[in-house]
């Protein structure tokens, strides 16, 4: 599946370690450290998304706000017609 001196092939993966030509499982806290930041990092991003999508159809409402007042505009008078 992997052709010899891909990247896949050099680098060993999250849960060993190549120390000395050796490949060694690493320790319970790296993958607990490992695991935790991971975690924070796609939490970040769903968040960022969520805000993001939240901006988006907060926009979208605002438009559609936006063109409802232009076309009822003509429904009502001016105030600066009215001389309040």
């Amino acid at each position: 599946m992997h052709q010899p001196g891909s990247i896949a092939e050099e680098l060993p993966s999250t849960s060993e370690i190549a120390v000395g030509g050796e490949v060694k499982k690493p320790d319970t806290q790296t993958d607990k450290t490992f695991s935790r930041c991971h975690s924070i990092v796609l939490t970040e991003d769903d968040y960022k998304q969520t805000i993001s999508e939240t901006y988006q159809k907060r926009l979208q409402n605002l438009r559609k706000e936006l063109n409802y007042i232009s076309e009822t505009d003509w429904m009502y008078e001016s105030l600066d017609k009215k001389g309040i």
